[in-house]
């Protein structure tokens, strides 16, 4: 009892854009938080170095959600 025929599972074009405008707006803090570095009152966070790695990871990871979300609004 086995079928050859592939299984399609559509994607929801709703969550995929609001998945784009999260991201979007993640890469905006990202580098508001490069450029601006703001003063926080935490002494580990107000750390520069802390503050740069925050900033390039949600760039980093952010861009590639919106290149996938990209990639799957297309299909």
């Amino acid at each position: 009892m086995s079928t050859n025929t592939p299984i399609e599972i559509h994607l929801s074009k709703s969550k995929l854009t609001k998945m784009l405008i999260g991201s979007i707006v993640f890469v905006l803090l990202g580098c508001w938080i490069l450029i601006y570095q703001p003063d926080i009152s935490n002494p580990l966070l107000n750390n520069p170095v802390v503050k740069y790695s925050i900033g390039m990871a949600s760039i980093l990871f952010f861009v590639y959600g919106v290149i996938t979300c990209l990639k799957k609004t297309k299909k």
